[in-house]
C-alpha cells in the first residue's frame, strides 16, 4: 500500500506550528510551565532565624528556645530548651555545617550548639555590647554590634571590620565568605560590601530602592543564589514586599507581596533553581516560607490547564483525501487528556486579516501586516515576532505579541466551532472522515493539572485516503453504510500492517546517527560499541555514533581520549570558554580544547623545582598514570562523566585522574604557571629591562667581581 505522510517530531517541526499555552520539551509538546511561589507556615514568635548549609532552618523564639525545622518533612524539633542553658536575652543566630551559634545580648556571649548532639558544646566571649544580627562564613562569625561590624574568630576574639563609612547598619548577610551590609545613612539606604576592594567583581554598593517605578524602604537583607534580596515597605504606604536586586540592570524586582513589615529574612543556600526564602513579619513575628515551584500554567483565557498545538500539512495536490493521523503519546495519566481536531481544505487562507473577520484587528494594522507579507491569521500566529517588529516600523515587541495572541485566539475559536473533533480521548490512531483538500490543519489539545501534563512526541498525517476495503469484493462496497463500518473494522488490521510496512521502508533511518529515533539510539550504540555515552545529552550521543569509526581508531591514545572529552563537553557545556576567551555554542570542528591539558610522569622530568614537581606529582597515583586538567567542568555530574570517559578509554594497566581547574592563572593562551610557563625571581627593573631576566651586571674592565 502506497502512502505519503508528513511528520512533526523534531523541535524544528513543532516550531513551524502555532503554540497556544504549550511548549516544546523533550522533543515533543507539553503544557507551558511557569514559576510560582508556594507559601507555607513555620511558626509564630520567631525572634531570629538561619538556614544551615544542609538547608535545615534554625530559629530562636522570643522565649529563648532554639528549634530546628526540616523543610522536606515540614517537622519541628526543639534543639535547646531555655532550661538547658541560660540564655537571658537571645538576639541573633547563625550556623555552620554542624554548629548553631546563638548570641546572648545580656552578657555579649555566643553559645555554640551541636546540631548532631542537641546540646551546648562551648561558649565564646567576645564581650559584645549591643548585638543585633549575625552571619557565619569560613570559620568567622560576623556580628552587627552597636552600629559596627565585627568579626569573631574561633577563639572568641572580636576584631572590627574596616567599615568607616557605615552609619546605621540594619542587617547583614554573607555570600562566598564575604559580608554584605544593609546600611542607612544620610544619603538613604544602601547595600554595601565592606571587605570588597576597588577591583572586586560586581557592585560594592547598591542604592536606589525602587521597583516598577515605586520607591520603597528596605528593612532586612539576605542573599538568594548570587543576588541580594531585601524586604521593605513602599514609601507611599501601599504595602510590603520582597525585592530581588539585579546587578546587570542595577534595579530591583518585586517577587512576593507581604501582609506586614518583615523584621528578619534568610534564604536557603541550596540549588538556586529551587529557591526558598523564610521571612519573619508582623506583630506576632510569624515565620513563613516562600518557595519557588515550577508547575504547568492555566490558559490565560480559561480556568483550565489546557493548551493546543496547531499544525498544518501541505500535500501539494488539491482535493486529495487525507487518510489518517497518528499520535505518539509518550506520557498520559488519569488526570490528563489529549484531544484531536482537524480540518482539510483547498484554501490556504483560513481567515483573512481584516477588521470584519478578525476580532480586534484595525484597518491600519491589517495594512501594515500585508506590507510585511502577512495576510492570514495562520501566518500572523506562526510568524517570528522579531521579524514582524523589524518589518513594521512603530511596533514594539509587546504590540506584536498582543496581535499574535489575538490571532491564536481566533484560530482556537475556529477549531472549536468549525473543525472536526475526534471522539477518541488520547487518540493514537485516528481514521479521518470527510477530510478532502490540499491542506490538513490539525489541533492537538492537551488537558492537564498544575502537576501533570501529557507529552505528545510526534504527529503523522497520511494521504491519500485508501483503505483495505479496496481489496474486498465489490459486493462489500456497494452499500454505503455497511462499507463505512467495514472500513472502520479493517482499519484495525490496517494500522498494524501499515506501521510495519513503514518501518521496513524506513529501516535505513535506524542506521543513521542523526536520523534514528531517540528510542533506537541505545540499540545503535550497542551495535557500534559506543555505549559509553548512554547518559550524555542526545546531541552528544548522535555525534559520538557518527564519529565512532574515527574515534575507535584512536582508542587508548592520548589524542583519542582528549577528543572524546572535547566531544562530550561541546554538548554538555556548550557555553564554556573555547580556549580563546569567547563563549557560545561550539562547532564540531572549531579546534576548541576547553583548556584540556594532559600530563604524565615523563612530562614532569623537565621541572627543576621540587615543590612544583611534588604538587603536580600528587595527581599521578602510580608510575604508569596520567592526569587530565580541565576548566570547563561546571557541575559534579560533568566531572563524573569525564572521569567515566577516562576510566573507560584508558589502557588497563594505566591509572587516570581528572582534575577540575578552579581559578587557574593563565598567561597568554593555554599557558599554565608551573607546567609550561615559569616565572623567575625579579628584584627591580631599570627602564624596560628586568634585572636577572634580560639584564646582567658584569664587572667593569679592570675591576674584580665582588663576592657579595
Amino acid at each position: 500500500m502506497e502512502f505519503s505522510y508528513a511528520t512533526t517530531t523534531s523541535e524544528t517541526d513543532w516550531a513551524d506550528g502555532v503554540m497556544d499555552n504549550v511548549e516544546v520539551a523533550g522533543g515533543g509538546v507539553v503544557l507551558r510551565t511557569q514559576t510560582t511561589t508556594r507559601r507555607f507556615d513555620v511558626r509564630d514568635g520567631v525572634h531570629d532565624l538561619v538556614v544551615a548549609p544542609d538547608d535545615t532552618l534554625y530559629t530562636v523564639s522570643t522565649e529563648g528556645g532554639v528549634y530546628q525545622y526540616d523543610p522536606t518533612t515540614e517537622t519541628r524539633e526543639r534543639l535547646l530548651k531555655r532550661t538547658d542553658r541560660t540564655l537571658a536575652e537571645p538576639t541573633a543566630i547563625c550556623a555552620s555545617g554542624n554548629r548553631v551559634f546563638v548570641c546572648d545580648a545580656a552578657d555579649g556571649s555566643i553559645t555554640a550548639l551541636s546540631t548532631d548532639l542537641h546540646r551546648v558544646v562551648g561558649t565564646l566571649g567576645p564581650d559584645l555590647t549591643d548585638p543585633t544580627a549575625m552571619a557565619y562564613a569560613d570559620g568567622t562569625i560576623y556580628v552587627l554590634d552597636d552600629g559596627d561590624l565585627v568579626a569573631v574568630d574561633r577563639a572568641g576574639t572580636a576584631s572590627p571590620v574596616a567599615t568607616d563609612d557605615l552609619v546605621a547598619p540594619l542587617d547583614i548577610a554573607v555570600r562566598d565568605g564575604e559580608p554584605y551590609v544593609l546600611d542607612d545613612d544620610e544619603g538613604g539606604p544602601s547595600i554595601r560590601r565592606p571587605e570588597a576592594g576597588p577591583d572586586a567583581d560586581g557592585p560594592t554598593r547598591a542604592t536606589g530602592f525602587e521597583a516598577d517605578g515605586e520607591a520603597f524602604t528596605p528593612s532586612c537583607l539576605t542573599i538568594l543564589g548570587d543576588q541580594p534580596v531585601v524586604s521593605g515597605r513602599y514609601d507611599d504606604g501601599s504595602g510590603h514586599g520582597i525585592f530581588v536586586y539585579d546587578a546587570a540592570t542595577g534595579a530591583f524586582d518585586r517577587r512576593v507581596a507581604l501582609e506586614g513589615a518583615a523584621t528578619e529574612m534568610v534564604a536557603k543556600a541550596g540549588d538556586p533553581d529551587a529557591q526558598t526564602l523564610y521571612v519573619v513579619a508582623g506583630e506576632s513575628r510569624h515565620c513563613r516560607g516562600f518557595e519557588e515551584v515550577h508547575e504547568y500554567a492555566a490558559h490565560p483565557e480559561d480556568d483550565r490547564h489546557v493548551g493546543t498545538a496547531f499544525l498544518r500539512y501541505d500535500s501539494g495536490t488539491t482535493a486529495i483525501d487525507w487518510h489518517r493521523v497518528t499520535l505518539d503519546i509518550v506520557r498520559s495519566s488519569a488526570s490528563t487528556q489529549v484531544r484531536l481536531r482537524y480540518l482539510a481544505t483547498d484554501e490556504p487562507v483560513l481567515s483573512s486579516l481584516d477588521a470584519d473577520s478578525f476580532d480586534g484587528m484595525t484597518d491600519r494594522n491589517a495594512a501594515m501586516l500585508r506590507n510585511a507579507g502577512v495576510e492570514t491569521v495562520w501566518e500572523l500566529a506562526s510568524a517570528d515576532p522579531e521579524s514582524l517588529t523589524f518589518m513594521a516600523p512603530g511596533w514594539t515587541p509587546a504590540s506584536v505579541a498582543s496581535l499574535q495572541d489575538r490571532a491564536t485566539t481566533e484560530l482556537a475559536t475556529q477549531a472549536a466551532d468549525e473543525w472536526t473533533t475526534s471522539e477518541v480521548i488520547d487518540p493514537q490512531d485516528v481514521l479521518l472522515d470527510d477530510a478532502s483538500g490540499r491542506y490538513l490543519y490539525v489541533a492537538v489539545e492537551l488537558l492537564g493539572t498544575p502537576d501533570a501534563s501529557p507529552l505528545v512526541d510526534a504527529v503523522r498525517a497520511y494521504c491519500p485516503r485508501t483503505s483495505y476495503l479496496r481489496h474486498m469484493p465489490e459486493l462489500y462496497q456497494e452499500d454505503q453504510q455497511s462499507a463505512a463500518f467495514l472500513e472502520q473494522f479493517l482499519s484495525v488490521m490496517e494500522t498494524s500492517f501499515v506501521d510495519v510496512e513503514r518501518t521496513i521502508e524506513s529501516v535505513g533511518e535506524y542506521f543513521d546517527p542523526h536520523g534514528a529515533p531517540s528510542e533506537s539510539l541505545s540499540w545503535l550504540e550497542g551495535w557500534l560499541a559506543a555505549d559509553i555515552g548512554r547518559e550524555w545529552p542526545e546531541s552528544a550521543r548522535r555525534e559520538l555514533l557518527a564519529r565512532a569509526p574515527e574515534l575507535y581508531r584512536k582508542r587508548g591514545t592520548r589524542a583519542g581520549l582528549l577528543e572524546l572529552i572535547r566531544l562530550y563537553l561541546r554538548h554538555a557545556n556548550p557555553s564554556a570558554t573555547d580556549g580563546t576567551g569567547e563563549t557560545g555554542p561550539v562547532a564540531a570542528d572549531d579546534g576548541s580544547d576547553y583548556r584540556l591539558f594532559f600530563i604524565e610522569r615523563t612530562d614532569l622530568d623537565s621541572i627543576d623545582d621540587a615543590v612544583v614537581d611534588r604538587q603536580y606529582g600528587d595527581f599521578l597515583s602510580a608510575g604508569r598514570s596520567f592526569a587530565v586538567f580541565c576548566d570547563a567542568l561546571e557541575t559534579d555530574e560533568q566531572t563524573r562523566m569525564v572521569q567515566d570517559i577516562v576510566d573507560t578509554e584508558r589502557p588497563a594497566h594505566v591509572e587516570g585522574t581528572v582534575v577540575s581547574i578552579e581559578g587557574e592563572f593563565a598567561l597568554g593562551e593555554n599557558s599554565f604557571l608551573g607546567i609550561n610557563t615559569g616565572l623567575t625571581s625579579r628584584t627591580f627593573a631599570m627602564g624596560e629591562a628586568s634585572l636577572g631576566e634580560d639584564t646582567v651586571l658584569t664587572p667593569r674592565p679592570g675591576e674584580q667581581a665582588s663576592d657579595s
